[in-house]
């Protein structure tokens, strides 16, 4: 399913998997988040709750453009 993710003024269209990680994740918005630089190639943010990542994909390879938790 797409949605929007707003970053400042600029939008950007996003795909929800079906985990139950995702499901919590949609539970939390609308949210703001503070990002923050980490090892000079990614932005990390801390949510106010955990996710649920039972049953969701197994770890992969970063790429531009992925949201991950």
């Amino acid at each position: 399913m797409a949605h929007t993710i707003t970053i400042n003024s600029t939008s950007f269209k996003a795909t929800v998997n079906e985990s139950k990680a995702a499901s919590n994740f949609m539970a939390l918005l609308p949210l703001t988040l503070s990002l923050q630089e980490f090892n000079k190639t990614e932005k990390i943010a801390g949510l106010p709750k955990r996710l649920d990542t039972s049953g969701s994909p197994s770890e992969t390879s970063a790429k531009a453009g992925v949201l991950a938790y």
